[in-house]
Formats: structure tokens, sequence, C-alpha cells
């Protein structure tokens, strides 16, 4: 991009006199108002993750139970060219959420992580039980 824009030809090297991040700042700063295509990529890698833990749609369940082992997300590389970038923003993402219990009726008390982890988890409750443990965070009344 930025031989294209400082040349015109895209083939052609030249010598480069303005930096690239010169050209992506505002036009009131000196720059040319172009987008930085680092910041566009971390502003989408970050929206990927989010959508990844948030969305119930089928890629995210199928490349979900691909990186989530015991409700914690895999460090490791696969082949994936999306878990790269998203992993690496796993922690922001988590660190600038939280949950809205509303009323409850919708949250598991022992599955859903709605105490940073699932108490299932912090107390060790084996898996196979998991599918008996229905109990919501409810308010109940008296």
């Amino acid at each position: 991009m930025g031989n294209f824009i400082l040349s015109g030809i895209l083939d052609k090297k030249k010598i480069v006199i303005v930096a690239w991040k010169t050209c992506c700042k505002y036009l009131k700063e000196g720059g040319l108002g172009l987008k930085s295509l680092k910041t566009f990529n971390g502003a989408s890698n970050l929206h990927l993750c989010w959508k990844l833990f948030q969305d119930n749609n089928i890629w995210s369940s199928l490349f979900a139970s691909m990186v989530r082992r015991n409700n914690r997300v895999i460090k490791h590389s696969i082949k994936s060219s999306l878990w790269s970038s998203i992993k690496d923003n796993f922690g922001i993402v988590k660190d600038n959420t939280h949950w809205l219990i509303g009323t409850g009726k919708l949250t598991n008390f022992w599955l859903d992580s709605w105490l940073d982890e699932p108490l299932t988890l912090k107390f060790k409750i084996p898996e196979i039980l998991h599918n008996t443990l229905t109990a919501k965070v409810q308010k109940t009344s008296f």
C-alpha cells in the first residue's frame, strides 16, 4: 500500500520519504487520514474473540469446542489461521466483560461462569454429572 500511495506503481519500489504511521494520522495532525491496518486487524480480532464465546451460532460453537478444555481456552496453537490471532485477545475480552444475571432464569448455577469460573470446576465435580445440574441463579419468592 505504501508503494502505491507514494509512487503510484505497485511493482516499482522507490525511497519512502513518509512513514506509514504518518500517513495513518488524521489530516489535522499532518497525515493522510488513512486507516491503520494494524489497528483495524486488532479490532477485528477482538470482535472475533468476543463473538467466539458469546454467540450461539454454528461456527462459534464448533470453534469453541476445538479451543476449550474444562471451560478454559487452550494456550497452544492449532491448525487455524483464526486461533493464532484470537487467543492473544482472550484475556483482554475476559477482563473487560462481566455477566448480567437479570432474573437468573437463564443462568445455570453450576455450569455458567457467573462467578468468574463455573462452580463445577471450582469444586471439581465430574463431567459425567454435569447434565444433572440444572439449578438456575434465580430469585425465589417465599
